[in-house]
């Protein structure tokens, strides 16, 4: 994938981990879709720089699960 495309999803990550950090109790009913969705990407992605920004949002993500 391009630069471009794991940049837009590091960012739309990002407001997901926003929102569910905020809003906890409310995003448990999506817990389990978007956690698969997010590991499924992770276990894609190839080890270059254009993918670090969403690998770690993603374990910032799931950091913010176990908290």
């Amino acid at each position: 994938m391009n630069i471009v495309v794991f940049e837009c999803k590091g960012e739309a990550l990002r407001a997901v981990v926003l929102y569910a950090q905020k809003y906890r109790d409310e995003f448990e009913d999506l817990l389990k879709k978007f956690s698969q969705e997010i590991f499924d990407i992770v276990q894609k992605t190839s080890s270059n720089k254009a993918s670090d920004k969403f690998v770690h949002m993603a374990i910032k993500y799931f950091k913010t699960l176990i908290l």
